[in-house]
């Protein structure tokens, strides 16, 4: 089976991102989504989008542990967008 490509914002991301194309696909459709709540996201994605490492880690699910460093990186060159539509969501 073929993978698709993976994109965010219109960009064509590297298949490092592979492992966390839930995530990914995820945040790509909370910024679709004009009015979308923080709550729209689980608890473990409103910690990390909050900056709450230690709320985060206790959060996260063994897939997400495992790819605690990934997400991050992800979010630190792909996301400030969705960081700061998250952070002025209700």
């Amino acid at each position: 089976m073929e993978n698709t490509t993976l994109t965010f914002m219109g960009e064509t991301l590297s298949e490092q991102y592979r492992p966390i194309e839930f995530i990914v696909n995820q945040c790509q459709r909370f910024m679709d989504w004009e009015d979308a709540p923080k709550n729209y996201f689980g608890g473990f994605m409103c910690a990390v989008l909050s900056n709450d490492f230690m709320n985060a880690v206790g959060r996260a699910d063994n897939e997400n542990i495992q790819n605690i460093r990934l997400i991050a990186i992800f979010l630190n060159m792909k996301g400030y967008a969705l960081r700061e539509k998250f952070n002025n969501a209700r």
